[in-house]
């Protein structure tokens, strides 16, 4: 053991890239840790003084609030990550500048006028689309929230185009719901309900972007640097526009169970499924935390034409996702019923959908960064064209299997598209760029 060991940390320290990956994935690792730690305990903080009736409106305006969101970036935020790198990468923060500025410009009024339409309409949508009148109160803050949320995004996705990977993860994971934890435990227990909850997380929120502004702000230069136009609006949205639509259709697919099921079942087991789903997504800690340091380096290879050493770090990332994934995925397997018993009474009742979500998380790790490497090397319109196939797929077994199975039908649906998606994207990469992304198949790139 010792001697493996030995074995890997030399391989470690003689390949630059690899060790770029380890270092920075296992800082933002230990971030992300933080922050799921801090959501997890916070949602036993409400689910515990609550219950899960509450914790469902709570999951369902959250999740309003994530959806309008992604609509409201434009995908602006994924288009600086890749703009903000090459253009630290070429040493010219004056590009930065006029990227970053560029993409406010559009993306802040996008939001604004979308949290409008959304504040309009919170009565109907909560009578009308998930016939829970207690909703509305919580969609109406979601709305009001939209605009810096979105800002929060644009920011940290900067920072991490900086590899500033620890500030990035710290910000837009972590610091929110450290923030919601701490202030729902301090409360008094009079004044606790639905919408305080949603409000401490704004709460939170509000603080990281006011943080992450200040730290944007010193490491990019932005008050110092002469601004050097770089990218006319019109390529800009070229570009953010498809990976918008690519990533909407993603985490649409993510987000339409929990919707779908707010539609057709009650709010207590939208709650309990929520959290299975929550637990489920800790087996994909490994792929956000790789993925935080190798978006950047995919868009570094790809600019300067090296698509064997892309290849390479693909299947290194792919390696290290999976063995940090599988103890997880193992514990998740073994015991699903007690872990959620942790959040109250009736919560084990999701342990059939939570080991279902868990092995399409093992597919999910075992595929490693497609989506990215798709994304950061000009192949986002067939992202996008594969995940708009996923996305239909799932709103259509969504709406076959959950009126019949439940929670159930909803995990059983999610985890057909995943496989689905991660699938396709690992055979186009393939065939278009000649690279494995999985780390067992030796052939090509």
């Amino acid at each position: 053991m010792i001697r493996r060991l030995s074995r890997l940390r030399e391989r470690v320290a003689g390949d630059r890239d690899l060790a770029e990956l380890v270092r920075g994935s296992g800082v933002f690792l230990v971030l992300r840790v933080l922050g799921m730690a801090a959501a997890y305990g916070f949602t036993l903080l409400v689910t515990r003084r609550l219950g899960a009736e509450a914790w469902g409106l709570f999951a369902l305006a959250f999740t309003v609030l994530q959806v309008a969101g992604m609509a409201g970036r434009l995908g602006l935020d994924l288009a600086l990550l890749r703009f903000v790198a090459a253009g630290a990468s070429a040493g010219r923060p004056g590009r930065v500048k006029d990227v970053f500025l560029k993409a406010l410009g559009l993306g802040l009024p996008a939001a604004a006028g979308l949290a409008l339409v959304i504040h309009a309409a919170a009565g109907w949508l909560a009578d009308a689309v998930f016939r829970k009148p207690g909703l509305a109160p919580l969609l109406e803050l979601a709305a009001w929230a939209l605009p810096p949320y979105v800002a929060l995004y644009l920011v940290t996705e900067s920072l991490r185009g900086l590899k500033r990977t620890a500030e990035y993860g710290f910000y837009q994971l972590a610091l929110p719901f450290l923030w919601a934890a701490a202030a729902f435990y301090l409360a008094a227990g009079a004044g606790l309900s639905p919408r305080y909850a949603l409000w401490v997380y704004v709460q939170g929120m509000l603080a990281a972007l006011a943080a992450a502004l200040v730290s944007w702000t010193a490491r990019s230069g932005l008050l110092r640097v002469r601004r050097e136009p770089f990218l006319p609006i019109r390529e800009l949205v070229g570009v953010s526009f498809p990976m918008m639509v690519t990533t909407s259709l993603g985490m649409v697919m993510n987000w339409t169970d929990i919707l779908m099921l707010g539609v057709f079942r009650a709010e207590a087991e939208v709650g309990i499924y929520n959290v299975a789903v929550r637990l489920a997504t800790v087996t994909s800690l490994a792929l956000v935390a790789v993925n935080s340091i190798a978006a950047p380096k995919f868009s570094e290879f790809w600019g300067r034409g090296d698509v064997a050493g892309l290849g390479r770090v693909a299947r290194q990332s792919t390696r290290m996702i999976f063995w940090w994934s599988a103890p997880v995925l193992a514990v998740f397997l073994a015991a699903p019923g007690p872990l959620l018993g942790l959040f109250g009474a009736g919560f084990e009742a999701g342990a059939a959908a939570l080991v279902i979500l868990t092995l399409a998380q093992f597919v999910n790790a075992s595929c490693g960064s497609v989506g990215y490497i798709l994304q950061m090397t000009g192949h986002h319109v067939a992202a996008r064209n594969i995940v708009a196939a996923a996305t239909v797929m799932n709103v259509g077994l969504n709406a076959v299997l959950i009126p019949f199975f439940g929670m159930n039908g909803a995990a059983a649906a999610s985890a057909a598209c995943m496989v689905f998606w991660n699938a396709a994207m690992v055979v186009y990469i393939r065939r278009n760029l000649g690279v494995w992304t999985v780390f067992w198949k030796g052939g090509g790139r």
